[in-house]
């Protein structure tokens, strides 16, 4: 068997690699080949790495890719399983190497991972950082590396499932649980191929709370990682003094002092002082590098010394001192002001996000007792309803569903799906539907009159709706309530319209004003239908 995996970089393939490489071990052993793992054995490489990191990829790509194929061949040779690591940028590339495997006897099947591009470039980057940090060099990924397999990917999936070129194709989401599947069954695949739309879908959704969360903490350590190594530190500066300058020049990055402290005359006593802004706003500021002398004027002998307890000024002069030729080079990358961008961006999206309707729902239901929960959004009556029963026995066991979930699973279920911004439903009666409108009118201190049986035109805003009704404010004490079904046309909350009572449905009319029609309807619409 060979298993072809796909994804652009800090798409998290890795994981993916060892969850085929365990299963195809369970009958034989499984040769993974990783173009990326290779590459990093080439000298050149490994010199480009500290000379020129965000092009060392590219330009011993030949030799990495040359390398994989001669691997590959020799593991077909050896009749082996074969898991591929790549990113599935070239199509053809791909298609070549499906019907070779296929040729060779091998069942083929395609596994790719489906990630937003915003998540995987901050994940290779995080990763390049940590790399830095453990041992001095890392794997960089430039944009335009990651641009073309993130494009390339959706051209790879839709080439193979189109052409029938693998056995089976089955897409995963960012945390390698599988949302896709499709098998070749007789030469034909089991359902209607929709393996690109799968995965186009996963990557462009929405994010949830969590997400957004967890997007906010990567950018904070990588930008957090790159200025340390970079020598820029938060609230921190030096700044450079001598017998000849008192008023010395100040410096942001702990190698530029360093080396500036290196490079100063030491006839001029130069003195390196450390002032770090603290969290009460107050300046403290140490000496941390000085220059000493002994014998007379005209015989002095001049010595430099760091002092104090600043170990990234201890490094870095060190490292001046005695440098070391395999470490040594231009790795600096500059790009903190764009780190710095993106993590503004971010933290205004997540900011964005918690006061939005979805986020808010969503909270809701986490954290509030169901009572308040449905006053404030009684859309969450199908969420609810797919609980009860779900409780704990006398003995203290949780129950489960048909499905076989616990009522933990269900619940985290169910939050997840708010959280992205679906409002699950539920066999909710009619009569419990109304209970639940009437607790949200209590919560917004109106009074609940029913719509039905008002008999007159009525106007006013959909200000919430439960499974069955729909709540339309009329004044600011009273609001009518209105079965769904008997209402000729779907209607969204934060929409004034006017309602004609009718025999057999009302007659639903949007709300006119100075000749225009006007329809408010917020963005999250939950219960439109």
């Amino acid at each position: 068997r060979a298993i072809l995996l796909g994804g652009q970089p800090g798409s998290g393939k890795s994981e993916l690699a060892r969850m085929a490489q365990h299963e195809l071990s369970q009958n034989g052993r499984a040769v993974v080949i990783d173009a990326d793992k290779l590459r990093e054995r080439n000298p050149v490489y490994q010199a480009l790495s500290i000379t020129d990191p965000k092009n060392a990829a590219d330009l011993t790509h030949k030799e990495a890719a040359e390398w994989a194929r001669r691997l590959t061949t020799a593991t077909v040779q050896g009749r082996r399983n074969l898991v591929i690591d790549g990113t599935m940028r070239d199509p053809k590339g791909v298609l070549t190497l499906a019907a070779k495997l296929r040729e060779h006897g091998y069942t083929v099947e395609a596994r790719v991972i489906a990630v937003s591009p915003e998540v995987s470039i901050n994940r290779a980057r995080l990763r390049f950082e940590e790399q830095m940090a453990a041992r001095g060099v890392g794997r960089f990924v430039n944009q335009a590396q990651h641009d073309v397999a993130y494009k390339g990917l959706a051209d790879s999936v839709s080439a193979l499932e189109s052409a029938r070129a693998v056995d089976a194709i089955r897409v995963y989401d960012a945390s390698q649980r599988e949302i896709y599947a499709n098998q070749l069954v007789r030469g034909s695949w089991q359902q209607e191929p929709g393996a690109q739309q799968a995965l186009t879908e996963e990557r462009t959704r929405t994010w949830s709370h969590a997400e957004h969360r967890n997007h906010v903490a990567l950018l904070t350590d990588i930008t957090r990682l790159a200025g340390q190594r970079e020598g820029y530190r938060d609230q921190v500066f030096y700044t450079l003094e001598s017998v000849s300058q008192r008023n010395g020049k100040a410096y942001d990055n702990v190698h530029e002092a360093a080396q500036a402290f290196l490079s100063a005359r030491a006839e001029d006593q130069p003195v390196l002082f450390r002032t770090e802004r603290m969290p009460s706003g107050q300046d403290v500021t140490l000496r941390v590098a000085q220059t000493a002398y002994t014998g007379k004027d005209s015989e002095r002998l001049y010595s430099k010394s760091i002092v104090g307890e600043d170990e990234a000024l201890k490094r870095a002069y060190a490292a001046l001192l005695r440098p070391d030729p395999n470490l040594r080079g231009p790795i600096l990358i500059g790009d903190g002001a764009i780190l710095a961008a993106r993590l503004e961006k971010a933290q205004q999206a997540l900011q964005q996000m918690e006061q939005g309707t979805v986020y808010q729902r969503a909270h809701a239901f986490d954290t509030l007792r169901p009572s308040e929960a449905l006053g404030r959004y009684p859309e969450l009556d199908g969420a609810y309803k797919q609980l009860q029963g779900l409780r704990e026995d006398s003995s203290g066991t949780l129950l489960a569903d048909e499905g076989g979930r616990s009522h933990a699973q269900a619940r985290a279920q169910l939050s997840e799906q708010l959280h992205r911004g679906q409002i699950p439903q539920g066999p909710v009666t009619l009569a419990e539907s109304r209970q639940v409108l009437e607790m949200a009118a209590s919560h917004q201190r109106l009074v609940m009159r029913d719509g039905q049986t008002f008999g007159r035109v009525a106007q006013g805003e959909v200000v919430a709706g439960s499974s069955h009704h729909v709540l339309v404010k009329v004044s600011d004490m009273v609001a009518l309530s209105y079965e769904r079904d008997s209402l000729d046309r779907a209607v969204s909350m934060g929409e004034r319209l006017r309602i004609e009572p009718g025999h057999d449905s009302h007659r639903v009319h949007e709300v006119e004003q100075g000749g225009l029609k006007e329809r408010v309807i917020q963005k999250d619409q939950g219960r439109e239908r």
